[in-house]
């Protein structure tokens, strides 16, 4: 925390066009956290904002760990300005103080939206939000969501974090969709305990579902499932919202309880995605996705936990979730589905560049009658503070069709 440059040279050769550069840096003696002072609440203990910090007093200093401390406390909600500091003070390095300014946010928002989505086409929305609801740092969000193809009610209650680092979730969930000539309809009450570490990040969960699903010209198919689950997700990257080198991956494991459940089964998910710098403007992007749910059919088995793929952030030259079992004219979830993609970007300026890229993957009931469905094409990229946005064409082999696909931020 108190490095300090102590010399630095630069010998440039005009004829060779080259640059040696020399760095003296003074390290200082490594740094751990002292006390931690918050300063600025008015509505909310310490106890609260200290809670939402993986440092601990004793812990090395990292630069890091802080900046994700930061983020945290301004992403909850809570605030509307963070700033953390430590005392450079050498003589003070086995236990320096920590000094947290917060400025506190509103507590209720009142939100509108209208907007358009290559994958669920035209939306409007509207949510309301209360982030203090009992004095003590509850938080409240409502929202309502209606698209061409999807229509959702949500309602979830937020502890703040526990001193632990654990935040828990209590939601409930009415959905309506219609894609693919299929309709469903699925009820849910759920809760959900999750680290607050985003990049070594466990959750677990429980939940009831009721599901409809209609498949065009069939009768409607009704199932329930009472579903535990847990996940572990990893996040090696040099930036969170927008990396451009390392990897992720996710891990998860369900089972819906038999008696409470129309169908007892399994199911387990594994993800992974990676940025490879080529260059100094060039970056391979990888990503491998793939599922199975364990039963003998899919008979009985909700639809929300079956597989559909195809669309924006999956295989791109499709439509939104075409890609899956066909039931008459309907596409409906399979038990398997697998997706792999290959993107190769070069940066023309430090702000936007371009894309090439080769999506495949499918969903199917039987291992036997899989095959990878393939697209392909290229897009512009534009670096955002919330993601890349990413605009691209793509040309789906087996629909024999060019689509436009456009989407922010990270899908995973």
């Amino acid at each position: 925390a108190a490095a300090t440059l102590t010399a630095s040279e630069a010998k440039i050769d005009p004829a060779a066009r080259s640059a040696d550069l020399s760095l003296t840096i003074a390290s200082g003696p490594p740094f751990r956290i002292g006390t931690i002072d918050v300063q600025g609440l008015k509505r909310y203990t310490p106890e609260l904002v200290l809670n939402f910090g993986a440092v601990r007093e004793g812990d090395l200093y990292s630069e890091q760990e802080m900046d994700d401390y930061v983020r945290r406390l301004l992403s909850s909600g809570y605030f509307a300005s963070v700033q953390a500091s430590i005392d450079t003070n050498v003589e003070q390095a086995e236990h320096a103080k920590v000094t947290l300014s917060v400025i506190e946010a509103p507590t209720r928002r009142l939100e509108f939206g209208a907007g358009y989505s290559t994958d669920t086409q035209y939306r409007a929305s509207a949510s309301y939000s209360d982030v203090n609801l009992d004095g003590h740092g509850l938080q409240m969000y409502t929202s309502a969501r209606v698209e061409t193809k999807v229509q959702q009610l949500d309602l979830r209650f937020v502890r703040p974090p526990t001193a632990g680092g654990w935040i828990d979730t209590y939601a409930a969930t009415l959905q309506r969709t219609d894609i693919e000539n299929l309709v469903t309809r699925t009820a849910a009450v759920t809760a959900r305990r999750r680290s607050i570490d985003e990049r070594r990040t466990p959750a677990f969960g429980i939940g009831f579902y009721q599901n409809d699903q209609t498949p065009e010209g069939l009768p409607t198919e009704s199932s329930h499932a009472l579903y535990v689950d847990g996940e572990y997700t990893w996040r090696n990257v040099d930036d969170l919202l927008s990396p451009t080198r390392g990897w992720m991956a996710n891990v998860q494991v369900g089972y819906g309880i038999p008696g409470a459940s129309t169908e007892q089964f399994g199911r387990v998910i594994a993800k992974t995605v990676a940025w490879v710098p080529l260059a100094r403007n060039d970056t391979l992007n990888l990503r491998a996705d793939a599922g199975a749910v364990l039963a003998q059919s899919r008979v009985g088995i909700p639809s929300n936990f079956l597989f559909r793929t195809g669309g924006d952030t999956t295989v791109r030259g499709y439509a939104f979730e075409s890609l899956g079992v066909q039931e008459g004219p309907a596409v409906v979830g399979g038990r398997y589905y697998a997706v792999g993609s290959v993107e190769l970007d070069h940066w023309v300026t430090e702000t936007w560049g371009l894309a090439a890229f080769v999506d495949a993957g499918n969903a199917t009931d039987t291992l036997k009658e899989f095959h990878f469905a393939l697209g392909y094409g290229v897009g512009a990229r534009v670096r955002t503070p919330i993601g890349p946005f990413r605009l691209d064409v793509a040309y789906g082999q087996d629909d024999h069709s060019v689509r436009v696909h456009f989407s922010v931020g990270l899908s995973f």
